[in-house]
């Protein structure tokens, strides 16, 4: 072989063939990339709702929980809530760099320390209340609005809390009906469900359906008696153990209209019981509608309000059922039913144990429900997974979550997944 057929077949690429093929590779880089950047972009939307909305449920608690326990007076002063115990004033105030919870030592004189005259401060001179700081913490700064309503402070012992709150294109309302359970701001003269004995060492807050151990709870040794108005609306035995009667009402609450007697250390020792009412809603138990950009996000976060029982109990059942249809003036056209599921709570239970699907048309709806439990209060976190089965059509998702005991009625919460046109 000579050296001229060598050289003509070592063929190499042409300018031509190079730009194209370069072209080619580039088109899939950019394609590739677009990807990315749509992927990272619903990624962050997700959890930007899911962030403001966790945000929004842990400021209500913790300022339910300071409700829940206010002692002499709770009200609100232009941004600012003030909640009033014998020791300490909590404010939790709207700023305009996000809410802060402000704590100052109680100023007033034991005998000018009552409901009327705190009421008439507020009023008048709210600062007069405040002795000195004792603390400062930021709650949220992606609160839009906070307010207390308290039309039924002295009637019904229950006020309103509204909360807004954003994060960027997300926003959130939670509507709060909370029970004061010291009955703050009414006289103590009078009433079933007010204590008989105002002198106690320790307080309990019952839940339904859940037993507790006296003994390992506080220490004491034994049980001799119970007395107030509520008292034959607990089982206490001698030995310690705790529950609620299940003859009581699903709709009966007691602000601590029973002082159990015990015996810890040779000494007399008293525990004051209360009890809330069973709701099961969202907010004041309306349905919560849920607007989702069908091409930002897949994913819808929701908190069912759950009080007055134990979440956790074996007997206790979510009945969850989901229809597909159109929101028209004429109402709720239905297009399509789903599989209704069950879950049932339980000592021990794992999250993948209260997860299930809902199948409707050819689509899968995916429902991850998880139980948070804390000493007040009780949520279920609802959380839909998919896309509607039919674009552009104005579909609904109504979900509706019947609560169970054994076979007990206890409530229904309802979630509305509204898809745009």
């Amino acid at each position: 072989m000579n050296s001229k057929n060598i050289v003509k077949d070592n063929k190499g690429l042409t300018l031509i063939e190079l730009l194209v093929s370069s072209a080619i590779l580039l088109l899939i880089i950019t394609a590739f990339l677009s990807m990315l950047a749509s992927a990272a972009k619903m990624f962050a939307k997700g959890s930007r709702d899911l962030d403001v909305q966790e945000e929004a449920q842990i400021v209500t608690n913790q300022v339910e929980a300071l409700l829940t326990d206010c002692e002499v007076y709770a009200g609100q002063v232009g941004n600012s809530i003030y909640i009033v115990n014998k020791d300490v004033v909590n404010v939790v105030s709207e700023e305009s760099d996000g809410v802060f919870l402000s704590t100052f030592n109680n100023a007033l004189d034991e005998e000018d320390n009552t409901a009327a005259n705190v009421k008439a401060l507020l009023a008048s001179n709210p600062n007069s209340i405040k002795g000195g700081s004792t603390g400062r913490a930021l709650l949220s700064n992606r609160a839009l609005g906070l307010s207390l309503n308290t039309d039924k402070l002295e009637s019904d012992n229950v006020v309103y809390l509204t909360a807004n709150y954003k994060n960027l294109d997300r926003e959130v309302g939670v509507n709060q009906s909370i029970f004061l359970r010291n009955k703050p701001g009414t006289s103590i003269s009078g009433g079933d469900t007010n204590p008989i004995e105002n002198d106690y060492d320790a307080e309990l807050l019952v839940l339904r359906y859940k037993s507790y151990n006296l003994k390992t709870l506080f220490g004491i040794s034994t049980v001799t008696g119970k007395t107030g108005a509520d008292a034959n609306c607990y089982e206490v035995s001698e030995i310690g153990i705790l529950k609620i009667k299940d003859t009581v009402s699903t709709s009966a609450s007691s602000a601590g209209g029973c002082i159990v007697k015990c015996v810890k250390g040779g000494a007399e020792y008293k525990i004051r019981l209360s009890f809330d009412a069973v709701a099961v809603g969202l907010g004041n138990g309306e349905s919560q509608v849920t607007v989702v950009r069908l091409q930002d996000v897949e994913q819808v976060c929701d908190y069912v309000s759950i009080k007055g029982f134990d979440t956790h109990s074996s007997d206790v059942k979510y009945t969850i059922n989901m229809r597909v249809g159109q929101n028209l003036t004429s109402g709720f056209i239905e297009k399509k039913s789903g599989d209704k599921i069950s879950l049932t709570g339980g000592s021990g239970t794992k999250i993948d144990a209260l997860e299930g699907d809902i199948n409707v048309g050819s689509k899968t709806f995916k429902g991850v429900f998880r139980f948070c439990l804390d000493d007040r209060s009780t949520h279920l976190i609802f959380r839909q997974t998919g896309q509607s089965t039919e674009q552009g059509k104005g579909l609904v998702a109504l979900y509706t979550i019947d609560v169970y005991y054994k076979n007990t009625y206890l409530g229904t919460a309802k979630i509305n997944v509204r898809y745009p046109n």
